[in-house]
């Protein structure tokens, strides 16, 4: 009894998270139930102690809280934007008024937003966690169960009777093309340069465990969308526990970028000036070299390496290519690295709705394996986005493990084969 309330006072002042550890697949999947994990913990911190000085485990407990709490530690996690993407199969774009269509599929449900990442990374091996609020709704739940069913932590998801869960509409053609319906298309966060150039850090707006969480993790995401649901202190804490902690931010504007080029400058400015990697599509980065003629604050922005020298902090440019790949801007090279994406038939291309961040996920799994090379990280990021077009829906539907090896074999890669089937 003393060594249970001992764990839950630990749980609550750490944020502690207890693994379980599952043989059949060899992953670490997280859970929330304290009577579950209690067993596990506590066979934790005894394995972490040296055979020879295994004294009974309630002596110990206490000088071997960091390393478990090291050992539970995240890969990725993101802040904001868990919805629900409402997918409608149309016949075909433009949609008019008063012209009909035929419905192709029924409406389908799937977890969406900065969800897709986080399910494509859990497949690859990640351990990762969705840091937000959801409303204490059907579409709430459904999340809620659509991510554990993906082994993925919902510790970090607060269910809020005042607020309603995000929904986006996606209309997706026989062709595979889409177009979003949603609220957060035009993020209206403001910005505050008074708290962005204080050494303020904790502005009481994150909650402890999410602070934890981000403390705790090798990457925190951030995309354009979060952006309207996220205040500037918010945010501002969520980049200073970063930057404390050595956590690196990732930042994914996605389709916003215009929006806040236009509107948001000094925002997406602060931004860039804290990202350590920055994701983007041919079409969003030109509308940086765009606004270099417009607006000041990116006056200085005429090419990719000009992103380097003016924010300092960032060491890497990824720009998305569609079906022809993509390119990599890393600090420490002058040339930009090309990889061809990998070659699908018309006819297996159902939906590109989530191949983007899919993408991301393959991306970044790649960078966090230390046997890869930059080569290998753009080939695996190319093999997921490609995965998922062959798929039609996002969330649950996206790529799978075994569908991401496929389009591997596409490189002839070994390391990237020896990888993929080691996580199997």
């Amino acid at each position: 009894w003393c060594l249970y309330r001992m764990y839950l006072f630990v749980n609550e002042l750490i944020g502690l998270n207890c693994v379980r550890y599952d043989c059949s697949t060899s992953r670490n999947h997280r859970t929330s139930s304290c009577d579950r994990n209690f067993s596990v913990f506590i066979k934790k911190i005894h394995q972490t102690i040296p055979f020879s000085r295994r004294f009974p485990t309630r002596n110990r407990i206490w000088m071997k809280i960091s390393e478990v709490k090291q050992a539970l530690s995240f890969d990725l996690v993101t802040l904001g934007n868990v919805c629900v993407d409402v997918i409608v199969g149309i016949e075909s774009f433009p949609i008019n008024a008063s012209k009909h269509q035929n419905l192709r599929h029924s409406v389908e449900l799937s977890a969406g937003g900065s969800c897709n990442a986080l399910i494509v990374a859990s497949r690859l091996g990640l351990n990762v966690a969705p840091l937000d609020y959801i409303g204490n709704d059907s579409m709430g739940e459904f999340i809620t169960l659509s991510l554990e069913s993906s082994q993925i932590s919902t510790e970090y998801l607060i269910s809020d009777r005042n607020r309603n869960t995000l929904n986006c509409v996606i209309l997706v053609d026989s062709f595979g093309n889409h177009t979003f319906i949603a609220s957060n298309e035009q993020p209206t966060a403001h910005f505050d340069i008074k708290l962005a150039s204080s050494n303020i850090i904790h502005t009481n707006c994150l909650l402890p465990s999410h602070q934890n969480a981000i403390a705790n993790s090798k990457v925190l995401l951030i995309d354009g969308y979060a952006l309207d649901e996220l205040s500037f202190e918010t945010i501002h804490e969520a980049l200073a526990i970063s930057a404390l902690n050595s956590t690196r931010f990732w930042f994914d504007p996605q389709a916003t970028t215009d929006h806040l080029v236009r509107t948001n400058p000094k925002l997406l400015d602060y931004l860039l000036s804290k990202a350590n990697t920055l994701i983007l599509t041919q079409e969003e980065i030109k509308e940086f070299f765009k606004a270099s003629n417009e607006s000041k604050v990116f006056e200085n922005l005429h090419s990719v390496s000009d992103f380097f020298e003016v924010y300092q902090d960032l060491h890497c440019v990824v720009v998305k290519c569609g079906a022809l790949g993509c390119d990599a801007y890393l600090r420490s090279t002058e040339s930009v690295i090309h990889v061809d994406g990998v070659q699908l038939k018309e006819s297996e291309i159902k939906d590109t709705a989530g191949a983007g961040d899919s993408f991301l996920a393959g991306f970044m799994t790649g960078l966090l394996e230390t046997t890869f090379t930059i080569y290998d990280s753009m080939q695996l990021a190319n093999a997921a986005g490609a995965a998922s077009c062959m798929n039609s829906g996002t969330g649950m539907k996206l790529a799978t493990l075994n569908q991401i090896q496929n389009c591997a074999e596409f490189y002839r890669n070994p390391v990237l084969n020896q990888f993929l089937k080691r996580i199997e």
